[in-house]
C-alpha cells in the first residue's frame, strides 16, 4: 500500500468480500486463500472526503 502511494496512487483495504466468489472470478482452486483485497486508483489532487462523525466515548468505551 505504501508502495502505490509513492506512485501517487490511493489504496483501500477492503472488508467483508466473498473469498468463494473471488476465487471462482479468479480461476483459483478452492484450496487457495485469499487473505486481503485492496482497491487502488489514481489519486485526486483535491481528494475525497466525506463528512466526519465522532461516537461519544461514553457510548463505546466501559469501565468495569
Amino acid at each position: 500500500m505504501l508502495s502505490m502511494v509513492a506512485e501517487d496512487h490511493d489504496t483501500c483495504p477492503v472488508e467483508g468480500f466473498d473469498s468463494v466468489r473471488l476465487k471462482k472470478i479468479m480461476g483459483l482452486p478452492s484450496r487457495a486463500e485469499i487473505n486481503m483485497v485492496i482497491t487502488c486508483g489514481k489519486r485526486l489532487p483535491e481528494g475525497v472526503y466525506g463528512e466526519r462523525f465522532r461516537v461519544p466515548s461514553d457510548e463505546v468505551v466501559k469501565n468495569f
